[in-house]
């Protein structure tokens, strides 16, 4: 990729060198297409509903009103939830982690989705989401780190074992004949999405929306 004035573009990095991101300058200038940006024909949008507790369950949603509203498409809530590829609490491989979908009343965490509203446009859908004005049954999460004692990591598939330890090195630094003593600095790196968090699928299936 050539470099694009006033934008110089450095590949790959060394300590105490920034580096360049491959996308960046096609996504701040507008050039490159993001997932949102893609309107196939028939087009439906989904906005899911957050939880606003950090820790309880969900009572009530009012999923006759947002069925109701113009535009609103199907309504999906642990009443009636998509089918799922396997059991989203087991772990087929390492790197999988146990994900929410609607599976029961339970909110685990802020922000958790405890709703789907499907609709034709992205207000509807979010008109709908609204309309569910979810009820809660809140409990008290635990949000300090200092009311259980410190445990040990179990081994697992990262970093295993959990501690590993070989000799004393501050007695083995302090009695060394020759040491070298260097300090090594490296700006931060975030990783931030660039790309607003939107996602474009094709079903290989006619959906029965009709359901709801």
């Amino acid at each position: 990729m050539p470099d694009i004035a006033p934008f110089p573009i450095r590949f790959g990095s060394n300590s105490g060198q920034s580096i360049s991101r491959r996308d960046g300058v096609a996504k701040v200038t507008g050039a490159a297409t993001f997932a949102a940006d893609n309107h196939p024909e028939g087009l439906l949008h989904a906005v899911y509903v957050p939880a606003t507790i950090a820790l309880g369950r969900v009572t009530h949603l009012d999923t006759e009103a947002a069925s109701a509203h113009p535009g609103v498409v199907a309504v999906y809530t642990p009443n009636n939830p998509p089918p799922v590829a396997g059991n989203p609490d087991e772990k087929p491989f390492m790197f999988s982690i146990p994900i929410e979908v609607l599976q029961n009343d339970r909110v685990r965490y802020a922000n958790q989705p405890i709703a789907l509203v499907v609709g034709e446009t992205i207000e509807a859908a979010n008109e709908g989401a609204r309309l569910l004005q979810p009820v809660y049954e809140a409990q008290t999460p635990r949000v300090g780190l200092d009311a259980e004692p410190a445990q040990r990591a179990a081994a697992g598939p990262f970093g295993r074992p959990p501690e590993i330890t070989h000799g004393d090195v501050e007695a083995g630094h302090a009695a060394a004949r020759l040491s070298v003593d260097v300090t090594y600095e490296t700006p931060a790196q975030y990783h931030n999405a660039m790309e607003p968090h939107a996602i474009v699928a094709r079903s290989r299936r006619r959906a029965n929306w009709n359901g709801r």
